[in-house]
């Protein structure tokens, strides 16, 4: 399989904020990277390799590469994982 550039956007979808830090690793390797402050990132990866999207509050996803280059992905808030939050404030 021919390795391709592929680049893209990853945002909330909740606001469609561009989501700075989010993980995106080829699934079944270490091969990865994360977003920039805009929510933008590269990497090359072999048509039908599987990218895995993970953010901390958010659902993870799973893309499967075709012949896209370009992708936008929209992440869901996890809200169960949002409800464990405390916050602790002193005075």
């Amino acid at each position: 399989a021919q390795q391709v550039r592929i680049t893209g956007t990853v945002t909330s979808a909740d606001d469609g904020q561009p989501l700075p830090g989010v993980s995106i690793v080829l699934k079944g390797t270490s091969t990865g990277t994360t977003t920039d402050m805009n929510g933008n990132f590269s990497l090359n990866a072999n048509e039908g390799a599987v990218l895995q999207f993970s953010y901390i509050g958010f659902v993870a996803q799973e893309v499967t590469v075709g012949t896209q280059t370009e992708l936008s992905i929209s992440m869901q808030p996890d809200m169960e994982q949002l409800q464990e939050v405390v916050v602790v404030g002193y005075g």
